[in-house]
């Protein structure tokens, strides 16, 4: 969670947010998991939960709102639910989206994805298990949903996409290298894009 406020207010201040927007985007990605739908809550758990704590450290409710808009416009599940529709997201949710999704795509994303399918003793790796390249919302919230662990670089953190495109083909080239090694003729992974401009790209996000 530290490390995705750390990258969204580092977005944020490349975007030229302002103090009261940049504050919507540090509490929105310190709050983004609370009460994940992924360990058995619901959305009205995550709200709840969210404006409980806000209104205790005594936040307004237009703050708590906007805190909220974010949350539950970020996940991949809503992107899933939109299909091929274009969803428009405000600055703030797509700078804690662009921050999360980085994270889970890095070096540290696939640590927690191993643990996060070994945490619900999900099968490591089966080639007579191959992806589903049009996963629905429905396939991917279900709790009948069986999935390899590697499967699902192939099924999500591949596909993500990010805004902040320097930062994204850096790693994203880096992630698809790591798969394509894997013993698995019938995977079609992204091709990797050139890491020498990667590189080139990521430098002058920094700069």
């Amino acid at each position: 969670i530290e490390r995705v406020r750390r990258t969204a207010l580092h977005l944020a201040k490349l975007e030229g947010l302002d103090s009261d927007r940049a504050l919507v985007v540090e509490l929105a990605a310190l709050l983004h998991d609370i009460c994940d739908w992924k360990y058995g809550s619901t959305d009205q758990d995550a709200q709840a939960a969210i404006t409980d704590f806000l209104l205790n450290q005594g936040q307004p409710s237009d703050l708590i709102q906007q805190v909220w808009d974010v949350v539950s416009s970020t996940g991949f599940k809503e992107e899933l639910a939109a299909g091929s529709s274009r969803r428009t997201l405000t600055k703030e949710a797509a700078v804690v989206q662009d921050a999360d999704r980085l994270d889970a795509i890095g070096a540290v994303g696939i640590a927690r994805c191993f643990t996060f399918g070994g945490r619900f003793s999900r099968v490591l790796y089966d080639p007579a298990t191959p992806p589903r390249p049009n996963l629905t919302k429905e396939q991917y919230m279900a709790e009948s949903n069986k999935a390899t662990t590697i499967n699902h670089f192939y099924e999500k953190l591949l596909k993500v996409k990010v805004g902040h495109m320097q930062a994204y083909m850096l790693v994203n080239a880096w992630l698809a290298a790591q798969l394509d090694a894997l013993p698995w003729p019938q995977a079609k992974p992204i091709p990797a894009r050139s890491l020498a401009r990667s590189l080139r790209l990521a430098v002058e996000c920094r700069t």
